[in-house]
């Protein structure tokens, strides 16, 4: 089973322009490697990710810089992209759910590191988070219009 690193995007209805505007990116550059990155589609959905790290979840310290390395360079992606719904960096979105299946109980998602989303979208999430009010949100600006829970990397182990 694949557990690879991405960058998941859900380009709701500005889909053809974010395809455009991701398929200019063929490669990333980290302090460590250049990256080959590879673009999958899905309807409105986008997944971007590169075969040259591990395909199986983090296994070393090693994997865990890398990949932390990489997702703060898809975050400079996003920083640039046209306007999209939602993204989230990390590892195993390739079964990501669509936002709808998340408004109803958000918590989970709004705990997530790495996820990026537009205001407008985040305001129909947050009525739901705040009907819990042991529910803390650490949610922050992004870029104008897209806020975001901050990413901090890969750095929890499963060893």
């Amino acid at each position: 089973m694949a557990f690879d690193f991405s960058l998941w995007i859900h380009a709701g209805d500005n889909t053809e322009q974010v395809g455009t505007f991701l398929h200019t990116h063929a490669s990333i550059e980290t302090k460590l490697n250049q990256y080959n990155l590879h673009l999958q589609t899905h309807k409105n959905h986008y997944l971007l990710k590169t075969d040259q790290v591990s395909q199986v979840g983090i296994r070393s310290l090693q994997d865990a810089h890398e990949m932390s390395l990489i997702g703060f360079e898809f975050l400079k992606i996003l920083l640039k992209a046209p306007p999209f719904h939602y993204a989230m960096v990390g590892l195993g979105l390739t079964k990501w759910r669509d936002l709808h299946e998340f408004l109803p109980y958000p918590k989970d998602l709004l705990l997530t590191k790495g996820f990026v989303v537009r205001e407008d979208i985040y305001d129909k999430m947050e009525i739901s988070a705040n009907t819990d009010q042991s529910f803390r949100l650490d949610i922050g600006f992004f870029r104008n219009g897209y806020l975001w829970i901050p990413y901090i990397g890969e750095w929890e182990f499963p060893f």
